[in-house]
């Protein structure tokens, strides 16, 4: 009910403001052991275009916005049968990683119309994109065999970077 909400509320904030995402790009998976040994956390780094309408003002403001998505698998063993199986963590921004550059300030009064959205469009920017990237990757992540993940530990245990290029 409260992504709901909150999709919608988006969604508004997108059309009212004139949103367009476009150009994104997942640079290399960053892969780490999770705490407990279970499993693994991955930090994916994307970038976007992102074009701002101003119709108020009759200009476009492109920008650039980079972040980390953060998710993971983890090994869970079904308690009545032994036999482990691939779990899927949550999908979400780091919103520490959230950066946004101005790629074009064609005059002071743009520069502080993007300085006064700039807190809602980290949000609501960094929304958009997680919403998007998020099911690819989850798809991607589903088709992991439990042997998969076992081996991909074992290697991460032993001190063997792995980068994942997309």
């Amino acid at each position: 009910m409260v992504e709901s909400d909150i999709s919608k509320m988006v969604s508004t904030l997108e059309k009212s403001l004139g949103l367009e995402l476009g150009n994104s790009s997942i640079l290399e998976f960053k892969s780490e052991v999770a705490s407990d040994g279970k499993g693994i956390n991955l930090k994916i780094p994307v970038s976007t275009d992102v074009a701002l309408h101003l119709p108020f003002l009759g200009d476009v403001i492109h920008l650039k916005v980079s972040m980390e998505i953060l998710t993971g698998v983890r090994l869970e063993t079904d308690k009545q049968t032994g036999i482990p199986s691939v779990v899927l963590l949550e999908c979400a921004t780091d919103p520490a990683s959230v950066h946004l550059t101005v790629l074009d300030i064609t005059s002071g009064v743009i520069q502080r119309v993007v300085d006064s959205l700039t807190n809602i469009l980290n949000k609501t920017v960094s929304f958009l994109v997680q919403k998007a990237v998020c099911p690819m990757i989850q798809h991607l992540l589903h088709t992991l065999d439990v042997d998969f993940i076992q081996n991909l530990i074992k290697r991460l245990q032993d001190g063997i970077h792995l980068k994942i290029t997309v």
